[in-house]
């Protein structure tokens, strides 16, 4: 009998899933009300400006969406969402299983920028006329009795005013890591690189590991070097690296015995690595 549970199925085998998107995503996530205020705006602005002409476009106000849902969440990049949309069940859902990538988010975000901006403070005065965000006070004979709220769920007009400016510097941050990760890594999606080129394939890949693996246990070492087995991992000036520890020792022997290399009471080197 096996000491641990056992994997179901290897990762290649071919199975079916009989879960929806829809029972996937719990009944109390948050998209499911943020999508709920979402639906409630209007996006006539964003529809009249596409055009009939080449291949449909993707819906704007799922685009809208999934934008405004990865800013909420502090994510910037459009690398970042083209990958959520792939993986993450909450995205998935909200975008109808459409995987748009990153050039055609940066793109949409920078050719509808303007009516972004309006959609995302009408999401804001959504919400507060909702009761999602409140400001109540009661008085009671001249007394001022505070509310179960917490001060800082107020929402005076400077505070409305400071969130609504905090779209536009949300889209101008996005901007921003767009051209960023652009000059890194060009037209790629950025995440293909996390794996070596060198170790892209799966067979070259796990042999590899397997000869470090079998390397480190034969040295019995915390670790080992894989381009140069016979160095030890030190710590130098600028920190661990692989390196030599190579040792100089000098023999000096009595004046007058003569016959030594270098002459009497002279010094023979010895180096020892």
């Amino acid at each position: 009998m096996s000491r641990y549970r056992q994997m179901p199925q290897p990762a290649d085998q071919l199975m079916l899933y009989g879960t929806s998107v829809e029972d996937a995503l719990p009944p109390d996530s948050e998209v499911r009300g943020f999508a709920e205020v979402m639906d409630c705006l209007d996006y006539s602005e964003l529809e009249c400006r596409c055009s009939d002409i080449g291949a449909p476009p993707y819906p704007p106000a799922v685009m809208a969406k999934v934008l405004a849902y990865a800013y909420s969440q502090a994510v910037r990049s459009s690398r970042k969402i083209e990958r959520l949309l792939k993986k993450d069940v909450e995205f998935i859902w909200l975008a109808g299983g459409l995987k748009p990538d990153h050039n055609t988010l940066a793109r949409f975000r920078r050719d509808s920028k303007l009516e972004l901006v309006e959609l995302f403070k009408d999401s804001v005065r959504v919400c507060k006329e909702a009761g999602l965000v409140t400001l109540r006070i009661v008085a009671v004979d001249g007394t001022k009795v505070h509310a179960a709220a917490s001060k800082r769920k107020i929402c005076g007009k400077d505070r409305i005013e400071r969130e609504l400016a905090a779209v536009e510097k949300v889209l101008e941050e996005a901007e921003e890591t767009d051209r960023i990760e652009d000059e890194i890594y060009g037209s790629g999606r950025g995440y293909e690189a996390e794996m070596p080129e060198h170790l892209k394939d799966a067979k070259v890949r796990k042999q590899r590991i397997e000869e470090a693996a079998q390397r480190l246990k034969e040295s019995k070492k915390a670790s080992v070097v894989e381009s140069d087995p016979e160095s030890r991992v030190m710590r130098t000036g600028e920190g661990l690296r692989p390196a030599y520890n190579v040792q100089a020792c000098v023999e000096r022997r009595d004046a007058g015995s003569g016959g030594d290399e270098g002459g009497a009471g002279g010094a023979r080197p010895w180096a020892a690595a």
